[in-house]
């Protein structure tokens, strides 16, 4: 880690679509230890199909293959494997969906389907012929088909590093908050409230799904306040977009708005995980924490987002070990 660089200097500048591939292929990847999202298949069973492959049936609809059993099928939909499955499941037995299944979903804004009348992703195509992506066939076992509105929230505040957690988080040091003299001898670090996740062990931003009947900004505050205990209204829409998910199938598109918040130096509160986060902590926004696979998702895309606009905010500027220099 040299420290001298400025940290967004490897952020890919990249459109929409190009950003959302490449968090694709590194969500597909897994974790750190390239491990794949439980219950999913692994990037080389996957389906993937040469764009001069690509056919059509006669109403344009794309075709995919249809074999429940393939490695790249995922047809039991359930909130977890093993689970009674809600109301709105079915059973993709690889068949046309049913008409009578198709008056009860509710699809979501997605008006594209395949040739078997299921819907798709608007970026299935993008992500079937990119063989560092793939795609999944089925409802999943996590997310109803259709669309799927999210909400992420960044806090930045100003903190020091401070001794190690121990062996079981080495690349994880404490934070602080910022002492004078660490200010004006060894200046400042940025530092993010973060989760980590029960189920791959991976950071995230504190956020979740936009529950019915309340706001994007009330299910930001809302989420991050069950996910670390901690509560900030003072936040900013930066906008919203689709986010990669190693869970997506082609029948489901997730799009986040992202929030972010500037909440000066560390709380003296201490966050504390809450509903599926494990633990939340604050980390220092460096090269090492950013490094492929510790975040989950768009997740990683997500925090330089938040640390460009911070930067702007305060003309500031973050080096690749988290240390802040204003102008």
């Amino acid at each position: 880690m040299s420290g001298w660089g400025p940290l967004l200097q490897s952020a890919e500048r990249l459109d929409p679509r190009a950003a959302f591939l490449a968090d694709m292929a590194e969500a597909v990847k897994g974790n750190e230890q390239g491990q794949p999202y439980p219950g999913y298949p692994t990037k080389p069973n996957r389906l993937y199909i040469a764009r001069r492959d690509i056919q059509h049936d006669r109403l344009g609809r794309l075709v995919l293959p249809s074999d429940p059993r393939a490695s790249y099928t995922v047809f039991e939909h359930s909130v977890e494997p093993g689970k009674p499955r809600p109301h709105h499941a079915f059973h993709d037995d690889g068949g046309p969906l049913p008409s009578d299944v198709a008056s009860r979903i509710v699809w979501g804004g997605m008006q594209d389907k395949d040739n078997r009348g299921f819907p798709l992703h608007p970026y299935t195509v993008d992500m079937l012929t990119n063989r560092d992506v793939g795609v999944v066939i089925g409802p999943g076992y996590f997310y109803q088909p259709g669309w799927k509105e999210m909400v992420d929230l960044g806090v930045l505040a100003l903190g020091h590093p401070g001794k190690s957690q121990g062996e079981n988080y080495p690349l994880t040091p404490a934070v602080r908050a910022p002492s004078l003299r660490s200010m004006g001898e060894q200046g400042v670090y940025l530092a993010m409230l973060v989760v980590q996740r029960a189920d791959t062990g991976q950071y995230a931003l504190p956020g979740g799904e936009v529950e019915k009947g309340e706001s994007a900004r009330q299910a930001a505050i809302r989420e991050a306040y069950e996910e670390t205990g901690m509560q900030f209204t003072n936040i900013t829409s930066r906008g919203k977009h689709l986010v990669a998910d190693p869970r997506l199938t082609t029948c489901t598109a997730v799009q986040s708005e992202l929030f972010v918040s500037d909440a000066g130096e560390i709380p003296k509160k201490q966050p504390r995980g809450g509903d599926d986060a494990t633990r939340a902590e604050w980390v220092i926004v460096d090269d090492a924490v950013l490094k492929p696979g510790r975040f989950f998702g768009s997740h990683r895309r997500m925090v330089l987002q938040a640390v460009a606009w911070y930067q702007r905010r305060h003309k500031a500027s973050v080096r690749t070990d988290g240390w802040v220099a204003f102008r």
